[in-house]
């Protein structure tokens, strides 16, 4: 997977670079609950969480539709991923979680429009 930096140095114009080019970024868990949770609106997440009280991220409601969102859960707790309020993952109830455990990751990806009511997310997590 490379950086939108990698890509660039190869002479990649920069709007393109950006959107095939991925730039990991490390957030901390907030909370246990969608409401106020951590917003993951970059493709590619280090996730961490100090503590089982930090553990809650939310999918931000403008990333790409078909764009994969990675989240690589580097920390020693169980993870929640939300989707964006009234949203589902993988069909599931609205506004549910997908847990992802110490050392796994997952794959996200918006399956019917950024910025729609209800939005619905796919998602694959590594065993």
């Amino acid at each position: 997977m490379s950086t939108t930096l990698e890509l660039m140095g190869l002479g990649m114009p920069p709007a393109l670079a950006g959107r095939l080019g991925n730039t990991p970024a490390t957030i901390a868990g907030i909370g246990t609950t969608q409401t106020g949770a951590a917003l993951i609106n970059v493709p590619v997440v280090i996730a961490t969480a100090a503590d089982s009280s930090h553990v809650a991220f939310v999918l931000s409601n403008t990333l790409s539709t078909g764009r994969p969102v990675w989240v690589f859960n580097t920390s020693g707790q169980t993870i929640s991923i939300f989707p964006p309020s009234g949203g589902t993952i993988n069909g599931g109830s609205a506004n549910a979680a997908q847990t992802i455990v110490t050392n796994k990751s997952a794959v996200f990806m918006l399956l019917n429009g950024e910025g729609v009511a209800a939005e619905q997310w796919g998602a694959v997590v590594s065993a």
